[in-house]
C-alpha cells in the first residue's frame, strides 16, 4: 500500500510539472507579440503562440492569406518574397530584396538576423521586416544638437526605392519625422537619460556636464515608418555653449574628470575647500574630483576662480598630471642656473612673470614638449597663451584617444 501511495505522489508531481510547462508555453509554444513590416506599411500586428520566430511567421502568414518564398543562401534559407494568396500581388509592389527579423525582450533588441529561425520566449516582440543591413529600404536620420543645458535629438527616415536605369537606390519621399523613437543617452560623468520623440521626431534631454554623451535610438512608428530597430551609437561633445570663445576653469576640470581622467587617476590628496566653489555650484563634484586627483589646484587666497578662462599652457599642465609619463624629465631642460621648477601648481600662476625670455615658461616645458612629441597637440589650432575653446578640448581628446 505504501508503494502505491509513493507511485501516485510521483505521478501527481509529474502531472503538475507538465501543466506548469504547458501554462508557460501555451498549447503551441510561447506567447509573443508579432508584426510584419513591409517596405511601406505594417502588414500584421498581433499575438501568436510559437517556439521560434520562423514558426510564428508561418502561423501568422497562413492566417492572413500570405504566401512566403524562400531562397537558399548556402546552408541557410532566406525569406525573399511575400505575396497575397488571393491576388498574387507582391506586398512590396514588386520591389525585390530580402527580409530580416529581430526580437525585443524586456525592452531590448536581443537578436537581429536575416536567418529567421531564432527562438522566442514569453512576452517577446518578434518583428519581420523588409530589408537587410546593407540594402535597407529605410535610411534613418539621427542627429543631435548639444548646448550647455541640453541635448536635442531628431529622428527621421527616408524611404528608398531601386532605380533600374541607374542601378542605384534613390530617395522616394522626403525625410519623415519618426514619432515614438526611444532615445538612450549615456551622459558625461556616468549619468543616464532617455527620451521619446514627439510628432516632429524631436526629443530633448537635460545635461549641464561638460564631456561626451553617447546615444542611440530604437523603436518604430506603426503604419508610417516600417522600421527603426536600433541606430548605431553616436557621440557628441556637450555641456558647452555653442560657439563659446573660451572654456572656464570649472568646465575644463569637469571635462577632464568626465573623459581623460576616467580609469587613469585616483584620489591623491584631501579635497580642498575652495571659498568660491560651494556645493551649490553645478560642477562642484567635478571640481572637487579634479582637485583630489591633483589635476587642478587653487590660488593662494583659497579660491578656485571657476569662471576664469584657461590657456593652452595651463591645459597642458592639467593633462600632464593625468598622464605624468608624458612629461619630459626636468634634466632634459636643465639650464646653466640649475634646472626647471616642476612641483608648483602652475596652471594658476601668472604666466607673464616667466615669459620675458621664452614664449614657453620653464615650468611648462616638460608637459608641452612631451605632449608635442606624443602628437597630442596636432591640429589644436591655438597658441600657447591662447584661450582654449570646446573645439580645443575636442581635438585634444581625439589626439590622445584615437
Amino acid at each position: 500500500m505504501k508503494k502505491i501511495s509513493i507511485f501516485l505522489l510521483l505521478f501527481a508531481l509529474l502531472f503538475i510539472h507538465a501543466a506548469d510547462v504547458n501554462a508557460a508555453t501555451g498549447p503551441m509554444g510561447f506567447r509573443a507579440s508579432f508584426r510584419i513590416e513591409s517596405a511601406t506599411e505594417t502588414l500584421i500586428y498581433g499575438a501568436v503562440n510559437a517556439y521560434s520566430l520562423s514558426q510564428a511567421l508561418e502561423v501568422m502568414a497562413a492566417g492572413r492569406g500570405l504566401t512566403l518564398t524562400y531562397t537558399q543562401r548556402g546552408s541557410e534559407s532566406r525569406l525573399t518574397g511575400m505575396e497575397f494568396r488571393e491576388t498574387g500581388e507582391d506586398v512590396n509592389a514588386g520591389i525585390s530584396g530580402e527580409w530580416s527579423a529581430y526580437v525585443i525582450r524586456r525592452g531590448e533588441v536581443v537578436r537581429q538576423d536575416a536567418f529567421l529561425d531564432m527562438p522566442i520566449e514569453n512576452g517577446d516582440e518578434a518583428v519581420v521586416y523588409f530589408g537587410v543591413a546593407d540594402e535597407t529600404r529605410i535610411v534613418t536620420h539621427f542627429t543631435c544638437e548639444a548646448t550647455a543645458e541640453a541635448l536635442t535629438f531628431f529622428v527621421g527616415a527616408e524611404t528608398m526605392e531601386w532605380a533600374e536605369d541607374s542601378g542605384e537606390w534613390s530617395p522616394r519621399e522626403y525625410v519623415l519625422p519618426i514619432e515614438d523613437a526611444f532615445i538612450h543617452v549615456d551622459l558625461p560623468g556616468g549619468g543616464q537619460a532617455t527620451g521619446l520623440t514627439d510628432s516632429e521626431g524631436r526629443a530633448a534631454v537635460l545635461n549641464t556636464k561638460p564631456g561626451y554623451a553617447r546615444f542611440y535610438a530604437e523603436g518604430y512608428r506603426q503604419g508610417r515608418v516600417p522600421l527603426i530597430v536600433r541606430t548605431l551609437a553616436q557621440t557628441a561633445l556637450c555641456g558647452f555653449d555653442e560657439g563659446a570663445e573660451a572654456v572656464s576653469r570649472a568646465e575644463t576640470a569637469a571635462f577632464l574628470v568626465n573623459t581623460l581622467a576616467e580609469g587613469n587617476t585616483k584620489p591623491a590628496r584631501r579635497v580642498p575647500a575652495f571659498s568660491d566653489v560651494t556645493e551649490r555650484h553645478p560642477l562642484y563634484g567635478e571640481i572637487s574630483a579634479a582637485a583630489s586627483f591633483g589635476i587642478v589646484a587653487g590660488y593662494e587666497d583659497n579660491t578656485f576662480r571657476p569662471d576664469e578662462p584657461v590657456t593652452l599652457l595651463q591645459l597642458c599642465a592639467m593633462v600632464s598630471r593625468i598622464f605624468p609619463e608624458v612629461n619630459k624629465t626636468a634634466a632634459s631642460y636643465a639650464d646653466e642656473s640649475g634646472g626647471v621648477e616642476t612641483n608648483v601648481d602652475h596652471e594658476t600662476a601668472d604666466e607673464t612673470e616667466t615669459e620675458a625670455v621664452s614664449p614657453i615658461p620653464e615650468w611648462a616645458l616638460p608637459a608641452t614638449e612631451g605632449m608635442t612629441e606624443a602628437g597630442w597637440l596636432e591640429n589644436i589650432g591655438a597658441g600657447w597663451n591662447d584661450l582654449i575653446t570646446p573645439e580645443t578640448l575636442n581635438q585634444l581628446y581625439k589626439n590622445i584617444t584615437e
